[in-house]
């Protein structure tokens, strides 16, 4: 039945169609009569017409009570399409009975008129065909649970019918074709189903609070009936080979979460209503649909489903919103039909004959049967062995010996170790190869390999069962989940990134000199930036997870070698969820940044770390751009000292106390203006002046330490650099951006500015050359350094710097309800000795007997440089110690140079200058009480945020927290590491109730 033959006859081909008065099956017959096809639709009694064309009759039987009309008998039927049930949910009453009978029955009599027509015959099945666990013990819940009955009931009738499709086909030489849709959805769909996809939608209708009775992570195969309907069309007229008596599917490749479907529906309720996410019922372990595979559909039919989700989605709620009371008066009809298709499964059940109780029904022996008697007639004749002496002894002499050789047994327990050590063996290996593809960001196949592990540990289940340690095994599970809800933020943020693709593809080839890239336009822009920000909003309800499980992990007994992990994971966690929170304001940022609509100026300030400063480093060279539209253009790489001259007679911004002390100058200059620590402090003083000096206004402002580029370096490799006939990498960035900035270099030279301009403009170029590996990069370098503060924004837009500010990305000091503590070094010694430089970090915390707290902090310089040579030489150091409001006490020793106490954005600040020639080490140690609102009589918690210095790449830190014997915590009181990003630390303490 090739259409394109079809549609030169002088008469249209007569196809039936089998559950017409379903939404699917009335759009499955509306795309057949637009191809020209005369249509017989055929549906249960009670239900309407579903089309009044021309070309489409429709006929009222019921096929499990009636045979199909004698008329039809004597009408050229070329094919039939059975779309009957062809959703799992299809009401609450759950007509499990009624399923089961239409698959067998029903589907028999279609069956029998495609024989005698010789007809084309598709049965609609599901892409879950493979799901279903049935019950070791009761009929009463067949499928270990009540309110998976019908679901199974659903996928137990399809596979009968597939089967019995198959019969057909060997037996009769029967055109038969099975196509296994996902859950089909879209305008007209009925509200009152179960899925999971309606109930969401109802809910949104309504107005109502989306609550899942499920953790959310579960994913579905979900198809919208438009691309539903003319796939079957495809498949219906297709004469290629591999569709006869084929198998294909009808689903999107992208399976969707509960999670995915909140996200979605957000959109279309108040501001005000709520996400949640509530299991009510036993997590089943239901085999996953793994399957599926669309491509063949594809590259058979060259069909793709073309409606995804949002779009799906906005259709349906468009559809259903029509009108005020169109709702109510859908619902109220569906009630309607519901109820009087309840009285037919009343009819149906009493008309099922049912077994007589007193009828006995002799067992049927077959070769089952024959074969366990005479295995059991073998064991009676075994021969009996007597037992050594030994067996006088109590414990053996019920004992039964069988003759069974020695190597038998070593051959049995060497089988036995290696089913009961493979499976943890297989589980390690997915969950590390899992880890690994998630640095990787590889998140799909991260997710597939942590599904995988789950499944393979859950062999262990009745092993821990019976120890009674389920309740763990239950526990251990999370970790599992966590990998999963990882992946999937990962996935959803760079699906987001990937959203903005053409976008910064098109900037990163323009500042490669490209001319002929394509301009964007802000409604191009908008629209990225809408599709982004809805991936990005997916992730941040998948971030809701992701924290939910790996709390649940720090909860659980897990081995030792584990517990730095997780650590680290929470702590990731606790300080990128300020980005999360502020996702919802995402669309406004970037709108911002790439000026959409508006012309807008920024400049990148390059800072040197190996010349520490409190923002990262010191600013002797800078970026400026214009970006329009996402268009970026009138790109300048600069030496600060060139504005910083210009500003020289007009510079009226007075230089604070210390700063004259220690570096000299009583007017802020443009280079040291990141003095202080705050880094929105320190755009206030660079901003004005900046613009005073060279007349341009300015937006925004960026700060790179050149670490950054360090690291987007190991990403791109060696960027060579023609006129200086080097190649530069990250290895060698500091050492020849210094030779040849800072050797012989006096203020106005253009040194600095032509080595670090040609560098920028050779990584521009080499970016530009293969802009989707180089975006990935920006994202993983870029996300890295927002993390460990040295890459920071402002912004001079008050709601855009709000923004900022809420998202963690401003730079100011962070909160922390506890103790505090963040060491600040500004090199004040004219030179790069930082680069010599290694500080280690050393704090603990005593508790006394009535629950007060003290903190001892011992800071330790180590210069390994050899001379003085420059710019090596002496460290001096103005060192800023930032501690918690209301800490008393304090003494250093040996004190600092010029020791002053003051108070800085809600910290107590202790400050001074230390010296550290080279070669030497020298070491400070800082004593004090903390708050009393911190002490054990009062909370039973200890907290502390601990923020590293930006530009300070490598830091040792250890923590201990001391606690007398009568007071405990289930958590480490001890930490070690790195500390290349904030540290937060919580432990919550017991036996507090002894000091009050």
């Amino acid at each position: 039945m090739n259409k394109s033959k079809s549609a030169h006859k002088s008469e249209p081909s007569v196809v039936l169609v089998y559950g017409v008065a379903s939404f699917f099956g009335a759009r499955v017959a509306e795309v057949l009569c637009d191809l020209g096809e005369h249509v017989i639709g055929i549906d249960f009694p009670g239900n309407h017409s579903p089309l009044r064309r021309e070309g489409f009759e429709y006929i009222e039987v019921d096929l499990l009570q009636e045979d199909l009309p004698a008329s039809l008998d004597d009408t050229s039927i070329s094919a039939i399409i059975d779309v009957e049930h062809s959703s799992a949910h299809i009401g609450h009453d759950e007509r499990s009975l009624q399923k089961l009978l239409m698959e067998s029955f029903a589907l028999k009599k279609l069956l029998d008129l495609s024989v005698k027509q010789k007809a084309r015959f598709i049965y609609s099945s599901s892409t879950d065909i493979y799901r279903g666990l049935a019950s070791h013990e009761t009929l009463e819940h067949y499928f270990d649970g009540p309110e998976l009955t019908a679901y199974f009931s659903f996928l137990e009738g399809k596979r009968y019918g597939e089967a019995l499709c198959r019969e057909y086909a060997t037996k009769f030489g029967l055109d038969v074709r099975i196509a296994r849709l996902g859950q089909v959805y879209g305008v007209g769909m009925d509200l009152h189903t179960s899925s999971v996809l309606t109930r969401a939608v109802r809910m949104a209708l309504e107005g109502k609070d989306l609550v899942f009775d499920e953790e959310g992570s579960r994913e579905y195969n979900l198809i919208y009936v438009d691309d539903a309907a003319f796939g079957l069309s495809k498949y219906l007229y297709s004469d290629d080979p591999k569709v006869v008596q084929g198998i294909l599917y009808f689903v999107n490749p992208e399976r969707v979460s509960a999670i995915s479907i909140a996200y979605v529906l957000k959109q279309y309720i108040k501001r005000t209503a709520k996400v949640e996410f509530i299991p009510e019922h036993k997590s089943f372990s239901m085999p996953e649909s793994e399957n599926v595979d669309v491509s063949r559909t594809e590259k058979i039919l060259h069909w793709a489903p073309k409606i995804e989700l949002t779009e799906g989605l906005e259709r349906v709620m468009t559809y259903y919103k029509k009108g005020e009371d169109g709702v109510e008066k859908l619902i109220t009809q569906e009630i309607q039909d519901e109820k009087k298709v309840e009285k037919a499964d009343m009819v149906i059940e009493q008309k099922v004959s049912r077994p007589n109780k007193e009828e006995k029904t002799e067992p049927v022996k077959g070769w089952l049967t024959n074969k366990k008697e005479h295995v059991q007639e073998k064991q009676k004749q075994f021969p009996k062995v007597s037992l050594p002496k030994f067996a006088n002894f109590s414990f053996l002499k019920n004992v039964t010996i069988l003759p069974v050789r020695k190597r038998y047994v070593w051959l049995t327990v060497t089988f036995a170790m290696f089913f009961l050590t493979t499976p943890l063996f297989l589980t390690i290996g997915f969950s590390a190869r899992g880890v690994q593809k998630l640095v990787n960001s590889d998140f799909s196949g991260s997710e597939n390999l942590f599904v995988q592990a789950q499944t393979v540990w859950r062999f262990y289940e009745p092993v821990f069962s019976i120890f009674g340690k389920s309740e763990w095994f239950n526990s251990s599970e999370e970790v599992f989940a966590l990998g999963s809800s990882a992946s999937r933020v990962g996935k959803n943020a760079s699906l987001a990134f990937s959203s903005l693709s053409d976008i910064t593809s098109g900037a990163l080839q323009s500042l490669g000199g490209n001319v002929a890239v394509t301009t964007h336009s802000a409604e191009s822009v908008l629209g990225a930036i809408k599709i982004a920000g809805l991936h990005i909003n997916q992730a941040a309800l998948e971030y809701s997870l992701l924290e939910k499980h790996a709390q649940s992990v720090q909860n659980i007994s897990l081995p030792m070698s584990l517990s730095p992990s997780i650590e680290q994971t929470l702590n990731a966690l606790w300080l990128t969820r300020p980005l999360i929170e502020g996702s919802a304001q995402s669309e406004e940022l970037l709108s911002y940044f790439l000026g959409v609509n508006t012309p807008r100026r920024f400049v990148v300030l390059l800072q040197n770390n190996n010349e520490l400063r409190p923002t990262g480093g010191f600013i002797g060279s800078y970026v400026v751009f214009s970006v329009e539209n996402g268009n970026i253009s009138e790109v300048k790489v600069d030496d600060i000292y060139n504005p910083d001259g210009l500003l020289d007679q007009k510079n009226t911004l007075v230089a604070p106390e210390d700063m004259t002390t220690f570096l000299g100058p009583t007017v802020v200059p443009l280079r040291d203006s990141n003095w202080w620590t705050s880094f929105p402090v320190s755009m206030d003083a660079f901003v004005p002046q900046y613009e005073v000096a060279t007349g341009e206004t300015i937006d925004g402002v960026f700060a790179l330490n050149v670490s950054v580029i360090q690291d987007l370096l190991s990403y791109t490799g060696g960027v060579e650099i023609a006129s200086f006939n080097e190649i530069i990498t990250a290895e060698n960035l500091s050492e020849r951006a210094q030779y040849h900035a800072e050797v012989g270099f006096e203020p106005g030279d253009s040194g600095k500015r032509d080595f670090l301009g040609a560098l920028f403009e050779s990584m521009l170029f080499s970016l530009s050359q293969k802009p989707e590996s180089s975006q990935q990069a920006l994202a993983v370098v870029l996300g890295k350094g927002v993390v460990s503060r040295n890459v920071m924004a402002y912004a001079q837009d008050p709601e855009t710097q709000k923004i900022l500010t809420q998202m963690g990305i401003s730079g100011e000091l962070l909160y922390s309800a506890g103790d505090y503590l963040k060491i600040v070094d500004s090199n004040v010694g004219n030179n790069k000795a930082n680069y010599w430089i290694n500080r280690t970090s050393d704090y603990g915390v005593s508790v006394d007997r009535d629950g007060n707290l003290s903190g001892s902090l011992t800071v330790t310089w180590d210069h390994t440089g050899e001379n003085n040579t420059w710019p090596n030489g002496t460290y001096k150091n103005y060192v800023r110690i930032y501690l918690p409001l209301g800490v008393s006490h304090v003494s250093v020793s040996p004190p600092l140079s010029n020791q002053t106490q003051y108070e800085e954005s809600g910290r107590v600040v202790v400050a001074g200058l230390v010296e550290i020639p080279v070669n030497t080490t020298q070491s400070i140690k800082a004593d004090y009480a903390l708050p009393p609102t911190l002490s054990f009589a009062n909370i039973d918690t200890y907290e502390l945020v601990w923020e590293n210095q930006p530009g300070l790449i490598h830091e040792a830190y250890s923590f201990k927290l001391n606690l007398p014997l009568f007071l405990s915590t289930s958590s480490d009181t001890k930490r070690v590491g790195q500390l290349t990003m904030p540290q937060h630390i919580k432990m919550r303490i017991s036996g507090v109730e002894v000091i009050r």
